[in-house]
């Protein structure tokens, strides 16, 4: 399938630091494409920038082949949401009208019978419907998440008289990091599903490396703001590349010796003696 969403050498400058140099990357309908480095690598911010939260320096971004400032608001919000690994949401709203707020884009606009169908809906797929009428402030961490991961899909679900979209991008800024590993596996579980059953582009930003072999079909690889190395899990995730970029000691134990449901397991530091 062709790139649904595409960077072509992005750099991102501030305060005199390059956050991002040059960085290229293409995201494909039915895939799901894990982002890693070191901390400080950019990988945020290389998030933010496809998600449009700033424009970059120099580069482009394209959404269908379209300069992203091209898109409406409205229509580019119809087909990429975003879950940030943190929300500034203070005000005492319910869960459930939290996960309104992904329908605004939609002819329902976040009101009525269809919008709290959708809403209930995605938060049963999170298993927090048990939480719909409590106040979002008063979750854990892990729980906000998982009310932010229910609001981006029902954003990406077409309403009645809404043509289904051709291609849609979800894109996650570590989405386990609250999480328990119970939750862990479930939400990156989720996040295939929709890649492989729905044909989303997904992208996620992640830190443990072993998530990324278990879920990624790609893997774009960060430090110093720029790629080292990018392409599918397999080729590119090396014991060598992880002691290069991450400083540790690595050892990649085989499909057949690794754990059930795996498809390979990475051993770091002294276990990978």
């Amino acid at each position: 399938m062709h790139p649904i969403l595409t960077a072509n050498e992005l750099s991102v400058l501030r305060g005199g630091r390059t956050l991002l140099d040059r960085v290229s990357l293409r995201l494909t309908p039915g895939r799901v494409t894990a982002v890693v480095g070191p901390n400080g690598a950019g990988k945020s911010t290389l998030l933010k920038a496809l998600a449009g939260e700033f424009s970059p320096d120099s580069g482009e971004i394209a959404f269908e082949g379209r300069p992203l400032a091209g898109w409406r608001p409205q229509a580019i919000a119809r087909r990429r949401a975003v879950v940030p690994q943190e929300s500034d949401l203070r005000f005492p709203f319910l869960v459930e009208q939290v996960v309104r707020l992904g329908r605004i884009p939609h002819a329902d606009g976040g009101e009525g019978p269809l919008a709290q169908r959708f809403a209930r809906e995605a938060l049963a797929v999170v298993d927090l419907l048990a939480l719909s009428v409590r106040h979002y402030p008063t979750l854990s961490g892990g729980e906000k998440q998982r009310v932010h991961l229910a609001r981006a899909l029902a954003q990406l679900r077409a309403g009645p008289g809404e043509a289904a979209p051709a291609g849609r991008v979800l894109l996650l800024d570590e989405p386990t990091a609250s999480l328990d590993l119970a939750h862990q596996h479930s939400v990156l579980a989720l996040a295939r599903r929709l890649a492989v059953n729905e044909a989303v582009a997904v992208l996620a930003v992640l830190h443990d490396l072993n998530l990324v072999l278990t879920y990624a079909d790609d893997v774009v690889v960060l430090r110093g703001g720029r790629v080292v190395a990018d392409g599918t899990v397999e080729s590119t995730l090396t014991p060598e590349l992880v002691s290069e970029v991450f400083g540790v000691p690595a050892r990649l134990v085989p499909p057949e010796q690794a754990s059930p449901g795996t498809r390979a397991q990475l051993l770091l530091g002294p276990c990978a003696a």
